[in-house]
């Protein structure tokens, strides 16, 4: 049958080649041959042994010699037969990090070795692994860089426990890789808040508001960025212009409001403060008021009016409304008082 003869003929000559390997067990030209003659036939386990009595024969290797690139590939060979196709991890590594020791940067055995890792669960490994391949692909792919870095950092967060490591690598994506990347601004964002330095977070964030496109998350984040300077750092000043942000996305936004609403009276700013009520008695949420409650917000904003504007016309027009739309014994003497 077509085929039979050939390989009838290729045993035949790894047979005459195995003989010349008993007779002389280093010969060289010999280990090639049969090695190519097992990797051609998937006799993984006959190629193993051909290449490591190769590389035992062969002068020890040396990066940046003539030789160095076919010693890597016939290490390369040796990792994929153990690795892939023998299941024997630990030879595969070895191999592995063998071909790195002759060629830096090859990326194969990086991929290979950030697999084996990461299915052993060998996290110090693989860091270290990942730090490799992000300064591999820093200046040809600097997308991968930074998503390679990201990895990283949730690696030495989540599985190591070294924060300050994470930290520093999120900090290194951010100021060297990709000033833009949102999700490296989220997790250092997160490790901030987590150790409590709300100051750094706030700071992080601030650079997340300025980076978002999407207005429902600046709104979200504003409203964030609002509520720590306001309840963990006592900043009104930083956490007012955080509401005040909210606020030219979504005008009417209640829980700005409120908060703006309350920040300007602390900082003595009654005329914002009256602005502000006006136009939550006029959005949505006042529209939405039952009476009572629209006719307090009147009165705190007549207040408003009469106590630090020092406008009594201000107070009676607006007591004047809460009368007219709700009229009660209590708010004519109201306005009876003015």
């Amino acid at each position: 049958p077509i085929g039979v003869v050939p390989m009838q003929r290729d045993a035949a000559a790894l047979e005459r080649w195995e003989q010349v390997l008993r007779t002389l067990p280093s010969d060289l030209e010999a280990l090639e041959v049969v090695a190519d003659m097992y990797e051609r036939s998937g006799r993984w386990v006959e190629l193993a042994g051909a290449l490591e009595r190769l590389e035992a024969a062969r002068p020890p290797a040396v990066a940046g010699a003539p030789d160095a690139p076919l010693r890597a590939r016939d290490l390369e060979r040796h990792a994929r037969a153990v690795g892939e196709h023998l299941g024997d991890a630990p030879r595969a590594i070895a191999s592995w990090r063998r071909v790195l020791q002759l060629s830096p940067r090859s990326r194969a055995a990086l991929e290979a070795l950030a697999a084996q890792h990461e299915a052993r669960r060998e996290w110090r490994e693989l860091a270290d692994i990942l730090a490799r391949q992000i300064a591999l692909h820093v200046d040809v792919e600097p997308a991968r860089a930074a998503a390679t870095a990201l990895a990283r950092a949730r690696l030495l967060e989540e599985h190591l426990g070294a924060t300050d490591e994470a930290m520093r690598q999120l900090e290194t994506l951010i100021a060297e890789l990709d000033p833009t990347h949102l999700d490296a601004h989220a997790v250092l964002r997160r490790l901030h808040e987590a150790r409590g330095d709300f100051a750094a977070a706030v700071r992080v964030a601030e650079r997340e508001l300025y980076l978002m496109a999407d207005p429902a998350a600046k709104i979200e984040r504003g409203l964030a960025i609002g509520r720590t300077c306001q309840h963990r750092l006592g900043d009104a000043a930083r956490a007012l212009h955080a509401y005040e942000r909210v606020l030219a996305l979504a005008p009417d936004h209640d829980e700005a409001l409120v908060a703006a609403t309350e920040l300007h009276g602390a900082l003595g700013h009654a005329r914002d403060v009256a602005r502000l009520l006006e136009v939550r008695l006029r959005g949505p949420t006042g529209q939405a008021m039952s009476p009572d409650q629209r006719r307090d917000l009147v009165r705190t904003l007549a207040a408003v009016h009469a106590d630090q504007l020092a406008d009594p016309i201000g107070a009676f027009r607006w007591l004047h409304v809460a009368h007219t739309s709700t009229p009660s014994a209590t708010s004519l003497d109201e306005l009876r008082q003015l």
